[in-house]
């Protein structure tokens, strides 16, 4: 995935010399180190199946901060292939709230908005699923730092979250999440995804950030 990001702040709550962070700091600032004031992308999906064969799905997006706030509002359109063309997303985080997910579907020229409570579901048939993209809130999971760990010569905090009540599990599809947490940007760089039934479900890898 190619990306363009205009603006870009990092807010984080460290200071120099300051005592080791908590699991909970940790996890609010990695979710902020996402937060820019504006984006553009370009990506590209290459999702492939059991047997081998492959599929490319090529995306581009814009996001940009609701003012005032660090609630995000992101919009993805499909360019390819011929059955998902024209298709797109928009989502919207409300911190307070729940958020609003809609998607348009060229087809039927119609614009649905989708169960909020509901982002387990995939997102416009890849292995992502609507949390995945909007982001899973912080405060509904309980973070334990399991241990401090190199990826890749990076130092890393290793955080365990798991969901503080069974609606979240509902909600987001996942019973836990492991992330392996950059020192030195707050980035997750590694992460595990469980499903509801404690199988490993989704492994994640991110690199050049």
């Amino acid at each position: 995935m190619k990306a363009i990001l205009f603006s870009a702040t990092l807010l984080l709550t460290i200071a120099v010399g300051a005592a080791a962070p908590t699991a909970d700091e940790i996890a609010k600032n990695s979710f902020v180190t996402s937060k820019v004031t504006d984006s553009m992308s370009d990506s590209t999906f290459r999702l492939v199946n059991s047997n081998g064969q492959e599929r490319l799905r090529e995306t581009s997006g814009v996001s940009k901060l609701i003012p005032g706030t660090l609630d995000n509002q992101r919009y993805v359109l499909f360019k390819t292939p011929t059955d998902v063309k024209n298709t797109a997303t928009l989502l919207v985080e409300h911190a307070k709230g729940d958020d609003d997910i809609w998607i348009y579907l060229p087809a039927l020229k119609k614009v649905r908005r989708l169960v909020s409570s509901d982002k387990k579901s995939s997102f416009v048939g890849t292995d992502f699923s609507y949390g995945d993209v909007i982001g899973h809130k912080v405060e509904d999971w309980n973070h334990k730092i399991l241990k401090e760990e190199k990826v890749d010569g990076v130092d890393t905090w290793v955080l365990e979250s798991l969901p503080k009540n069974p609606g979240v599990v509902d909600n987001s599809g996942y019973s836990k999440r492991i992330s392996w947490i950059a020192k030195d940007s707050y980035v997750a760089v590694k992460g595990e995804l469980y499903d509801s039934s404690g199988s490993l479900l989704k492994k994640l890898t991110q690199s050049d950030v």
